[in-house]
């Protein structure tokens, strides 16, 4: 399979086309499938909507087209894991669950770098959030340490996402027209896929006192509507396709 780029025109994005199509039958200028999915992390190129490329781009990350009826609908997109299990039961992980390992850009050389627990002399591997933490580059050398009891979850929602400890540039983020999709790490960011994707969505009781500072429970609210699901599953898509890069 193959893939070509229509160009930008006047007052419209570039779009990508799956190549030998009844859209796009020249075969000049055809892209290989990971160009398509480097280009579809790319703000100014959108998918096709009626050749709709992302769907086996997408299939080369594990995610696939299912609708209401089953599979080969357009109207949502489904882990081949879940095919039988529609149904998203919340397993109560809070934003501390994945800080362990945070994927950040490094603030010297804007490559990938990592923010995980620092080393303690006794040896003692204690994985609270209040932990000291270092960011390590391995890139350009960077590394820097936090002290213990540093730690901002609140970002500002108009700017990019960052870790708490370092305020480095999270890795794993993209902008859509409703606001940031984001993670600390791939774990963090398949939680999200996985609520999203999911047709039905199991909650917390309403007498659980934690259910309410869950990861899923503190989504924001366009991010939980089903007429955003595709959206906000191809941004999560973009996100793995940016990988490629590193």
């Amino acid at each position: 399979m193959s893939w070509k780029i229509q160009p930008q025109r006047s007052s419209s994005v570039a779009l990508l086309h799956r190549g030998g199509g009844a859209t796009n039958p020249d075969q000049v200028g055809l892209i290989s499938r990971e160009d398509a999915m480097v280009a579809l992390a790319e703000p100014g190129i959108e998918p096709c909507e009626v050749c709709r490329p992302d769907t086996g781009l997408c299939a080369e990350l594990g995610i696939y087209p299912l609708g209401p009826a089953g599979l080969g609908s357009h109207t949502g997109l489904m882990s081949p894991i879940s095919t039988h299990h529609h149904r998203f039961r919340d397993p109560q992980s809070t934003k501390y669950d994945f800080l362990g390992s945070v994927r950040v850009r490094c603030p010297d050389c804007d490559k990938v770098a990592h923010v995980g627990t620092a080393p303690d002399p006794a040896g003692v591997r204690d994985q609270g959030a209040f932990v000291p933490r270092c960011l390590v580059c391995r890139n350009c050398g960077t590394a820097k340490e936090s002290r213990r009891g540093g730690l901002l979850l609140h970002r500002d929602p108009s700017g990019s996402a960052g870790d708490p400890f370092f305020g480095a540039r999270l890795r794993l983020q993209t902008e859509i027209r409703h606001g940031r999709v984001w993670a600390y790490n791939l774990e963090h960011l398949d939680l999200i896929r996985r609520f999203v994707q999911a047709p039905l969505r199991e909650g917390i009781p309403w007498h659980d006192h934690g259910r309410k500072m869950t990861v899923v429970a503190r989504l924001p609210a366009w991010m939980q509507q089903a007429k955003n699901r595709d959206e906000v599953l191809r941004a999560i898509a973009r996100i793995h396709a940016t990988l490629l890069r590193t």
